[in-house]
């Protein structure tokens, strides 16, 4: 539902080219020629705004094509970045006096284990990064 309430948002958002593209259609019918650059040109500031898939539904254009044509104007559907997890961090502590011994071990159910051993006065700091480390990895 929700999905499509935004496909008719973006209908209504970029109904003048909508019209425009299917003008040009209807006086091209049969003849395998390209969308002219500047409906091209005005379909990729849309889905710079609007996302490319509904923008491609909306418009009846080829995903693929739109897609590579924003890329190669050095932009991309906007989308949460995807996070990355780290394969090694290293944590230097200050060498000093009172330095305990710890250790922090992390299970899942599935017997997978992590354990880190460490001496450092930082260690509320670590086992907040390690349970983080932890839960983005799953």
């Amino acid at each position: 539902m929700k999905r499509l309430k935004k496909i008719e948002e973006v209908g209504a958002a970029i109904e003048p080219l909508r019209k425009r593209l299917d003008r040009w259609r209807a006086g091209h019918k049969g003849r395998r020629l390209g969308i002219p650059d500047e409906l091209w040109r005005e379909a990729v500031k849309a889905a710079k705004r609007y996302g490319v898939s509904s923008v491609t539904q909306v418009l009846r254009l080829d995903y693929r094509n739109l897609k590579g044509r924003l890329k190669s104007q050095g932009s991309c559907e906007a989308r949460p970045a995807r996070k990355t997890v780290p394969t090694f961090v290293e944590l230097r502590s200050p060498v000093g006096s009172g330095v305990k011994q710890n250790a922090i071990e992390f299970q899942r159910p599935g017997g997978s284990k992590v354990r880190i051993e460490f001496q450092s006065e930082l260690s509320k700091e670590l086992s907040r990064l390690s349970e983080r480390l932890w839960r983005a990895a799953k």
